[in-house]
């Protein structure tokens, strides 16, 4: 993969955590270029963060911007007159550390590249998690997607412990739904079982938002609508080590 100039950090806290709770939520959700800092939007992730006791804010398509009380990792696949734009780990405790990632390909209208996020966390019980940010190439033949697949494979084929892996794979038909499948299951993750039924963005039958994982138990599972903010619905989950 190429890798982007910069790992952006932002807002970074005095005296911070430095652990996960043993107990904590994760958001993934492709925000679609909407202002996180927005008073709307602050409110409506203020409710979500109470009700669901959530740690960590897996964002695509979001503009780099510092958020009130939150570390920011970011990594960007697009510069406008006015910000740049990437994908965003956001969280309560900072990362230990953060890998910047772009795609191998570029989108075929838009010639733009799609960016990936690797960021690690402290667990409550000293062990490290790994957290993956994905939002997975989109206008290309099924040629392009599996070799990106396949590159992000062998990417985290170091990661040994607990693993997040989330995001929008653009998996908008049965062949790259499946492929996605069989690296997850290679890499020994398990999918947060949404369905077609429950409001996870999708195209025919195939969902395009996905939560997987390992080493870490699954507590609950939802997906959150009726907001208005964006054309993607929330998904969270929370876990305990």
């Amino acid at each position: 993969m190429l890798v982007p100039q910069n790992v952006y950090h932002l807002h970074l806290l005095k005296n911070p955590k430095t652990t996960l709770p043993d107990h904590f939520g994760v958001l993934c959700w492709n925000i679609h270029k909407t202002d996180p800092k927005s008073k709307k939007f602050q409110n409506f992730l203020h409710s979500l963060k109470n009700s669901y006791n959530l740690e960590l804010f897996l964002w695509q398509e979001a503009p780099i911007v510092e958020i009130e009380s939150l570390h920011v990792e970011a990594a960007a696949n697009i510069k406008t007159a006015k910000n740049y734009y990437g994908v965003i780990n956001a969280s309560y405790t900072p990362a230990v550390k953060s890998y910047a990632y772009l795609s191998l390909h570029k989108e075929l209208f838009f010639t733009t590249y799609k960016s990936l996020l690797i960021s690690t966390y402290t667990l409550s019980n000293g062990s490290i998690l790994g957290v993956v940010n994905i939002h997975a190439i989109n206008f290309r033949e099924q040629k392009a997607f599996d070799k990106e697949l396949e590159h992000i494979y062998k990417n985290l084929l170091k990661f040994k412990g607990a693993l997040i892996v989330a995001g929008d794979f653009n998996t908008w038909n049965k062949k790259r739904r499946l492929k996605l499948y069989k690296i997850m299951r290679e890499l020994h993750l398990r999918r947060v079982a949404f369905n077609n039924d429950s409001g996870v963005k999708s195209f025919g039958s195939n969902m395009l938002d996905h939560i997987f994982y390992r080493g870490l138990k699954l507590v609950s599972y939802n997906v959150i609508e009726n907001h208005q903010l964006s054309d993607h619905q929330p998904l969270i989950a929370t876990f305990t080590d």
